[in-house]
């Protein structure tokens, strides 16, 4: 400022138009760009991809081998949910309708053995889930979202979540392997050898609420974890009285006073069926749009209610 100031011969105008100039490449810079996979999905609000701006990861890594080219694009989620986007454009005699592949999820970075090369079907998925000792065996769904048969390119939506802070533990690693075409019967056409590694260290960010199961006398039975992506509650042991509630409705009381089945935002039985599991001891959703928790007053299970706050 003192430089400024001593300058008199600055225009004024110039100096503000510096300033501006200087603010808008900043909020340029800080924009957050959601990839279309994302804002089709969750079918977001402007409002609601601001505020979740920080649950955005830009990753931008492309892995090239000779049938298959991946384009890792962009992960949204927290610490307990994983979405990634990404494109894969495969060579021009491979058919899009029939083309499969395997993919497996570890929590931490490391260089592919020359063991698994070449190994497909069973053998592929037996020496993928012992190459690393943090295999992470979380919930997961795979679709894919839209074809591009010009550039022979799908673009797939795969999503992982967990029930702890799976995410945020450091580096992790996606393999994609095992390509294969299959005919409409299921049989197995043609084997291609592309393995593809992807590392990254997540950055996304988002209110993870988590609140305790208790009994009558106050130890602990179980716990909920509810993020803007997804939603789990656990009990111990089903012989505790909250396991018989977790099948029961579940319902967020927002702090405006309005209350909101879990099904508004994850519906078993219709199109997010996927993102629904329950056992006796544990229930978990992957929701298909995103929950409000900063505004989360309470979370109702069947009789049981929890507060936030």
């Amino acid at each position: 400022m003192s430089k400024i100031k001593h300058h008199r011969l600055i225009s004024p105008l110039i100096i503000m138009l510096v300033a501006v100039f200087m603010l808008s490449s900043c909020t340029t810079e800080d924009e957050v760009v959601w990839d279309s996979i994302f804002t089709e999905r969750f079918d977001l609000s402007e409002d609601a991809m601001h505020d979740l701006s920080d649950s955005v990861q830009n990753i931008d890594q492309i892995s090239e081998r000779e049938n298959s080219t991946v384009h890792f694009k962009q992960t949204v989620g927290d610490a307990i949910t994983m979405h990634i986007a990404f494109d894969i454009t495969y060579a021009p005699d491979i058919d899009l309708d029939t083309i499969s592949f395997s993919y497996h999820l570890y929590n931490e970075k490391f260089t592919l053995p020359a063991s698994i090369e070449g190994l497909h079907g069973e053998a592929f998925e037996k020496k993928a889930g012992e190459l690393d000792s943090n295999h992470l065996m979380t919930g997961s769904h795979f679709e894919p979202f839209a074809f591009d048969r010009k550039s022979n390119t799908v673009s797939y939506l795969l999503s992982f979540n967990g029930d702890h802070a799976s995410f945020t533990d450091g580096d992790l690693t996606l393999l994609f392997g095992d390509f294969a075409t299959y005919s409409d019967t299921g049989e197995r056409i043609s084997d291609y050898p592309d393995l593809h590694t992807l590392s990254w260290r997540p950055q996304n960010e988002a209110l993870i609420l988590q609140l305790d199961i208790l009994s009558d006398d106050g130890k602990p039975n179980g716990d909920i974890l509810a993020s803007p992506f997804s939603f789990v509650a656990k009990v111990y042991s089903d012989q505790y009285a909250a396991a018989g509630q977790l099948h029961k409705p579940i319902e967020f009381i927002m702090r405006d006073g309005t209350v909101a089945n879990i099904r508004d935002y994850s519906s078993p039985g219709t199109k997010s069926s996927y993102a629904w599991a329950y056992t006796p001891r544990s229930i978990d959703f992957t929701f298909i749009k995103p929950l409000d928790t900063e505004n989360v007053k309470a979370i109702k299970i069947g009789d049981l209610t929890f507060e936030v706050d």
